[in-house]
């Protein structure tokens, strides 16, 4: 690899795909990323992981003492209420 490469990083998803989209590799990324027209013209290919028994699980963890637990509570219920058929909950 070269040594350029080696020290290129990426803090969030968006900038992720920018940087595959400009040619400097590959990545997985879960389906609700590419979703949407902003990934259109943005030199990005995706293709489905063909692997049957792949997931990815997601959760939100807070301390005992979190002053807001009922908001985060209401943001996961959103969360779930909003997945597509593509997700679903374990």
């Amino acid at each position: 690899m070269d040594t350029e490469m080696a020290d290129l990083r990426a803090a969030s998803l968006e900038t992720l795909l920018q940087l595959v989209g400009a040619g400097f590799g590959c990545t997985l990324v879960p389906a609700l990323v590419v979703q949407g027209s902003w990934t259109t013209d943005s030199g990005i290919i995706a293709r489905k992981l063909q692997l049957k028994d792949a997931y990815r699980r997601v959760q939100f963890v807070f301390r005992k003492t979190f002053p807001r637990k009922k908001e985060i509570e209401a943001l996961a219920d959103v969360i779930q209420s909003q997945l597509p058929n593509t997700v679903r909950k374990l």
